[in-house]
């Protein structure tokens, strides 16, 4: 005879019944509870990659620890700032677009106060980096005597245009003597003009007091039009055309184009082999995307 099995189910009274539903109500009601709570304290308290302000407060912050951790910060005419500069800077799209747009009815802004109006950066930014502004110095006119005015002359520091500066220019200045005033001459014809003062760091030879001679002497104050090489379409021998690119720098840029694609920002040359950033600021007034 087969042996038969008999499953029994356990009884289960009313008021145990009204118990369970009762814990399953408070269990529900304490979960919806959690996540309501946590979902408003996110939103509220924690700031999100998306919160405009807090990316402001950190292309500042960022800003200024990278300004603070250069060996030599030398001063700059705000009204030449590029797209990249201003993003190192902490500018916020918006602000460097007003700027841009305020250059191109051919203007400038002649003090820290009215760069800020004109790009609408904040009080906090202009604190940080407008002690880095560089102005051309603006004569003023009045009667006095001729002899003053010569005496004054001879003391006056005058600041010139550095793409208009001849070889006797150059050589006035101490430091500066016929090699490398011919030297600064060459540079500035192969590249079709200074865009930014910052390249006569990059000469060869110049010393540290020569520098600072030619920063407080002179300036760029017409600006250079350079024609853009889109960076995704450029050929090999075209990328090697861009100031301080050379072929094999331009052969990997392509390489790596074919393999991954398009370029979308600067940070992308991060994966070119010997990649001069320190002359990224300058490359990228040669660059579109």
């Amino acid at each position: 005879m087969s042996k038969q099995w008999r499953y029994t189910i356990p009884y289960i009274t009313r008021s145990q019944r009204v118990g369970i539903l009762a814990l399953s109500v408070l269990i529900m009601a304490f979960q919806i509870a959690y996540f309501v709570f946590w979902d408003w304290k996110y939103k509220n308290l924690v700031p999100t990659v998306f919160d405009p302000a807090w990316v402001n407060q950190q292309l500042i912050l960022d800003s200024i620890s990278s300004l603070s951790n250069q060996k030599t910060i030398y001063p700059f005419n705000p009204n030449f700032i590029s797209d990249y500069k201003g993003y190192t800077l902490g500018m916020t799209l918006n602000e460097i677009d007003k700027l841009l747009a305020f250059r191109a009815t051919n203007r400038y802004v002649n003090s820290a106060l009215e760069f800020q109006q004109v790009t609408g950066v904040s009080d906090r930014w202009l604190d940080s980096i407008s002690v880095y502004f560089k102005f051309p110095e603006r004569k003023t006119v009045k009667r006095t005597p001729i002899s003053e005015i010569r005496a004054a002359a001879a003391l006056e520091v005058v600041v010139g245009d550095i793409n208009r500066a001849t070889r006797e220019d150059l050589m006035k200045l101490r430091g500066i003597g016929t090699v490398f005033s011919d030297r600064i001459i060459t540079e500035r014809d192969r590249l079709g003009g200074f865009v930014k003062m910052k390249q006569i760091e990059f000469i060869w030879g110049l010393s540290e007091e020569s520098v600072k001679n030619l920063y407080k002497n002179f300036d760029v104050l017409e600006e250079v039009v350079v024609e853009k090489i889109n960076i995704n379409t450029a050929s090999r021998a075209d990328i090697a055309k861009i100031p301080y690119l050379n072929y094999h720098i331009a052969r990997s840029i392509v390489i790596y184009r074919s393999a991954q694609g398009d370029f979308v920002d600067f940070k992308e040359f991060e994966n070119i082999v010997d990649f001069p950033f320190d002359k990224l600021e300058i490359i990228s007034l040669y660059l579109a995307f």
